[in-house]
């Protein structure tokens, strides 16, 4: 749902807000890189942006630099997560490594 200004109200200073259901059509541009599922959501609503203001280079650099923020963040996020993945599969190799070594110990020493 939109916020669009309907009109003044005779009488009052305030102007007066409604809602509705219409939403602001889509340029071509903007309808295309909505239409990418592997873009991200962002990028179509720079491009309506960009339109709007008649400024590509600016609001493309503005989306250039927040997705380099956004890469580093990935990636920081990707590295907590390889850390514990490799902390888990270490733990099971060693795990591993102690129940060959002492299981037949144990089995031997039940014989006698």
């Amino acid at each position: 749902m939109t916020r669009c200004r309907h009109r003044i109200v005779t009488g009052s200073s305030s102007p007066r807000f409604t809602l509705t259901d219409q939403r602001p059509s889509l340029s071509l541009k903007a309808q295309a890189c909505a239409a990418q599922p592997l873009l991200p959501p962002r990028l179509s609503l720079y491009v309506r942006l960009a339109e709007r203001l008649q400024a590509w280079p600016q609001t493309m650099s503005q989306l250039a630099t927040l997705a380099v923020y956004d890469e580093q963040a990935a990636l920081a996020r990707f590295e907590r997560e390889l850390v514990l993945i490799s902390y888990a599969a270490l733990g099971t190799a060693v795990g591993w490594v102690l129940l060959a070594v002492y299981l037949p110990i144990f089995r031997l020493g039940a014989l006698f």
